[in-house]
């Protein structure tokens, strides 16, 4: 176990571990350079290593994103991987492993980029409780298969949330999710969610493809998710072309298209 703590020291960064100062740098980038340079770099966390984050908010997220599990750490994820998913309530394989490690002062886990498909390496979010800002659900037909997709926002804290994504037309499922670790609000983090339901090309219009358009609903949001943040969040998937400006959205609520965003019909 280390102790590793990152803070400012006159105009440098520096990382220390033990109460040893083991790299300065002149900000984050370089930092994790010249960390990189090292051997065994100070960045690739074993497990029960803690680490003391002294940074500005910005800083403090390039650094946890520079964070990753040391060689032993990430085959002991890899072998306990499976096993977590499965036993994860909400059925999305998104699931923390406990590995004993503590960012300033709190439990934090480590989680998969992808949980089965594809390899978007690992990261660490607080092991706590989440809470959820939205969850989006889309039902339609793509060729002969009935195809669900998932996506959403959760949230720890004011500086802690995670996007996410899962869809249920490959065996095994495929879930992808990705952390920030910075002030993003939760309109912001509402955007992002809609822009991972339908993650391809560009926005369409929806009045294209009336035949196979998403049954699309919202099974959970918090109460900081209006109705002008949800109008706005239909904009990162689909955009009426200048034929169909007029034309009513019925995804179960009905929305229409005002100046630069969707709002709900019965209003101007």
């Amino acid at each position: 176990m280390r102790s590793i703590t990152i803070h400012h020291s006159g105009p440098s960064l520096e990382i220390s571990i033990d109460g040893t100062t083991v790299v300065s740098a002149p900000d984050v980038p370089a930092l994790t350079a010249a960390a990189d340079g090292l051997d065994p770099n100070p960045l690739l966390l074993g497990a029960d290593d803690r680490i003391d984050l002294k940074l500005k908010v910005k800083e403090r997220s390039a650094v946890l994103e520079a964070c990753k599990p040391d060689e032993a750490l990430a085959q002991f994820l890899e072998e306990h991987q499976e096993d977590a998913a499965n036993e994860e309530e909400d059925g999305l394989g998104i699931a923390p492993i406990v590995t004993g490690n503590v960012v300033d002062g709190q439990p934090w886990a480590w989680y998969s980029g992808s949980a089965y498909y594809e390899d978007y390496g690992w990261f660490l979010a607080p092991a706590s409780e989440r809470h959820p800002i939205i969850v989006l659900h889309a039902s339609f037909e793509s060729g002969m298969v009935d195809l669900q997709v998932l996506a959403g926002a959760w949230r720890w804290d004011e500086t802690n949330s995670l996007v996410w994504s899962w869809r249920d037309d490959l065996e095994p499922n495929l879930q992808t999710c990705w952390p920030f670790h910075d002030d993003i609000d939760d309109d912001d983090l509402c955007a992002n969610a809609f822009s991972v339901l339908f993650p391809d090309g560009e926005p369409d219009c929806p009045f294209d493809h009336d035949e196979d358009l998403p049954l699309f609903t919202i099974s959970d949001r918090a109460p900081s998710i209006t109705d002008d943040m949800i109008g706005q969040g239909l904009v990162e998937i689909w955009r009426p072309c200048k034929d169909h400006l007029d034309k009513i959205l019925d995804l179960g609520h009905t929305w229409r298209w005002h100046e630069d965003r969707w709002v709900p019909a019965d209003k101007e």
